[in-house]
């Protein structure tokens, strides 16, 4: 429903109802072209800068900068690019994301573009990629200032900003719940216990999260 954006129910001949979705064959989908006005204007809800050339592809422009994050949060990276009629040429070339400062140099993405999915070599003269990265910093990255850089194999490196990390205190030492479980969840994790809080005489509220959660392979644990 476009006014009310509600997913209607799909009904067969008898009008009952038939699910939420449908699988049809969409032929083949093709990118669209850049037009000659795009190659000047191409994102126009991203910040507009000066054309930087990457051998067989340009990086046009991307968006603005989250200015503070903390170690181990998430973020999103939009950049816009626009091939040329060499990008092919580019083959598998990895973009590679980092975060640097004057102390480290952190990868934060190694791949083809669009996540792995659209790699130079299935791009096209003349088309326009909007890749939208979602990446996460390192959860033990210290606090200071960094810069964000994405570079093409070894065809240069383009700053994208700075931004500034505040480091997220972690405890690392084991836990002593209320409750001891010692109960394996799959290959991955041990529950240790869990702690109950009395809320009110009908209502207990069971506290199971990362304080009582261990990594049966690293055999960290994590405290909040």
């Amino acid at each position: 429903n476009p006014e009310t954006m509600e997913r209607l129910p799909r009904l067969d001949a008898q009008e009952r109802f038939a699910g939420l979705e449908a699988t049809f064959d969409a032929g083949i989908v093709q990118p669209s072209l850049a037009s000659p006005s795009a190659a000047v204007s191409p994102c126009h809800d991203v910040a507009p800068i000066e054309q930087r050339g990457f051998a067989a592809v340009r990086l046009l422009s991307w968006a603005p900068l989250a200015s503070s994050l903390r170690s181990g949060e998430r973020f999103t990276l939009e950049l816009c690019w626009l091939s040329t009629e060499h990008t092919k040429q580019l083959g598998t070339t990895p973009i590679v994301v980092q975060l640097r400062n004057a102390q480290a140099l952190h990868w934060l993405y190694r791949g083809s573009p669009a996540m792995g999915a659209l790699p130079f070599s299935q791009w096209r003269a003349n088309m326009l990629v909007r890749d939208r990265m979602s990446l996460r910093l390192p959860f033990d990255l210290p606090s200071g200032q960094y810069q964000l850089a994405v570079q093409v194999g070894e065809h240069g490196v383009a700053d994208l900003g700075s931004m500034q990390v505040a480091a997220v205190p972690r405890r690392y030492d084991l836990p002593l719940p209320e409750h001891a479980v010692h109960a394996e969840l799959g290959e991955q994790l041990e529950l240790i216990g869990f702690d109950l809080e009395p809320v009110s005489q009908q209502y207990a509220c069971v506290c199971i999260g990362a304080p009582c959660v261990r990594r049966k392979r690293t055999t960290r644990f994590l405290s909040t």
